[in-house]
């Protein structure tokens, strides 16, 4: 089997021929583009057939394994069979201290948090302003399912299975040609593969810190142990206490009347909540983490750079290079057009 050898000898290459890295982008690009057209094909036929049988009703370990199977078992193999055309190397190893992984969760946070409202007041205008419904379909898959199912698949699999694909089969492939750009790359990709503009921003910029952190020690265990973190502390530990509360009555709450008796009477009665009284300490904590986040990244945003003085790939050649070619426009086509068709089909 052919391969594209230009990585091999990117550090000797002084002349570096852009035209030859541009097809390894090319390549990398046209191989998440199949991941997506099969993970795609692969739903519509799942859906098909259980649709033709009439099943329904799923219970949450059966929703799980046929909702993730069109990605994992069918799209990722795909892919991972066609980025085998590309070598790999593995960024240098680096340590880690615990210390730096708490600074990174902190500011992951952060951007999580200023990532999702910033996908969240988009969306809103588009809703408000065109007329159009967008929802969160990651988020309300997830909301209805059992809580273990939950930790197995979105906790544990799911970061382990999207950082091997975004983060180390990518970046083995191309951080040597411009850490700084494949960084940024990795993140886009991240985002986009969600399919969902309320999860497009926040996935891009914890993405990069992923792709980041990566490029800096070369062992993945770091960015799976921050992305197990950030699903079970933002996806499923708030989830577990809103579905013990009656969100229906705290939403009937901020309507009424607070000089009605009735008032003070429901409000005990949602107070007394254990569950109410843990959610509402766990957003003062969350409000705690993005502070310490926005400050440490104020204090430490321009130590957090790469090495990029030896890569092949240097301004203005970088950009086209890595994102101007047919591999990567159809990627970006598939994703931003599968995300357009779904809100479609939702209105």
């Amino acid at each position: 089997m052919d391969t594209y050898n230009t990585y091999d000898t990117y550090e000797t290459n002084t002349s570096n021929n852009t035209n030859e890295i541009r097809k390894v982008f090319n390549w990398i690009g046209l191989s998440y583009f199949v991941f997506m057209v099969v993970e795609i094909g692969a739903s519509f036929l799942l859906s098909f057939i259980l649709k033709s049988m009439n099943i329904s009703g799923l219970n949450s370990w059966a929703t799980y394994i046929l909702g993730l199977a069109p990605i994992w078992a069918f799209g990722f193999p795909v892919c991972y069979l066609m980025l085998r055309k590309v070598p790999a190397k593995r960024p240098a190893d680096e340590v880690m201290k615990p210390k730096y992984l708490v600074q990174f969760y902190l500011m992951l946070t952060f951007m999580m948090i200023g990532g999702s409202i910033i996908g969240n007041m988009i969306s809103y205008v588009l809703e408000n302003g065109v007329g159009i419904i967008i929802k969160n379909d990651t988020i309300d898959l997830i909301s209805k399912q059992k809580i273990l199912p939950s930790i197995i698949f979105a906790v544990i699999l799911g970061p382990i299975l999207e950082e091997l694909a975004f983060r180390k089969l990518l970046l083995d492939r191309v951080s040597g040609y411009s850490k700084k750009y494949t960084i940024i790359l990795s993140g886009i990709m991240f985002g986009l593969i969600h399919t969902n503009l309320y999860q497009f921003f926040y996935a891009f910029f914890i993405g990069m810190v992923f792709a980041y952190i990566y490029t800096i020690t070369g062992k993945l265990r770091y960015s799976v142990i921050l992305h197990m973190t950030v699903n079970f502390i933002h996806g499923i530990l708030p989830m577990i206490f809103l579905k013990h509360i009656d969100t229906d009555e705290a939403l009937e709450l901020s309507t009424m009347d607070k000089t009605n008796p009735a008032y003070t009477q429901k409000m005990t009665q949602l107070l007394s909540n254990p569950y109410m009284l843990s959610y509402v300490l766990y957003i003062i904590i969350l409000l705690i983490f993005v502070v310490a986040g926005i400050i440490i990244f104020a204090l430490n945003h321009r130590q957090l750079k790469v090495n990029d003085s030896q890569s092949p790939l240097q301004k203005p050649e970088a950009v086209p290079a890595i994102f101007y070619n047919l591999g990567m426009i159809l990627f970006f086509i598939i994703t931003i057009g599968y995300s357009i068709f779904e809100i479609v089909l939702m209105n």
